[in-house]
């Protein structure tokens, strides 16, 4: 008999180990993306609501958001409020998408955090 490079491990252990391998750098490599994309999928902070559309009015002291749903919602301008991926509320425009976050206890609806997708 001769010597098989492989004597003591069968072909298939060998193909089981490259497929658990595969696997492992897969998941590796799904947890790493998914820890990366995770701030940008954060969503508003506790206690608020979160409302998904184009804008579609901004003025100095308000601003109108257009849904999928053909819901038109305005949300007035706090003291407080904080604009995302753009300089200030001046820069936002007609079109922008946004994700606005406000306290579902405001009336009229404030808008704390405005993000600009």
């Amino acid at each position: 008999m001769g010597s098989n490079p492989t004597s003591g491990t069968s072909v298939p252990a060998l193909k089981m180990v490259a497929i658990m391998r595969n696997a492992l750098r897969t998941t590796l490599f799904g947890v790493a993306l998914a820890l990366v994309a995770l701030p940008a999928l954060a969503g508003c902070p506790d206690g608020m609501r979160e409302f998904r559309g184009a804008l579609s009015a901004v003025g100095p002291q308000k601003l109108f958001v257009d849904s999928r749903l053909d819901d038109n919602i305005g949300f007035e301008r706090a003291p407080d409020t904080r604009v995302v991926g753009r300089a200030s509320w001046d820069a936002l425009k007609a079109g922008d998408e946004v994700s606005i976050c406000w306290r579902f206890e405001d009336r009229p609806r404030k808008a704390v955090i405005v993000s600009v997708k």
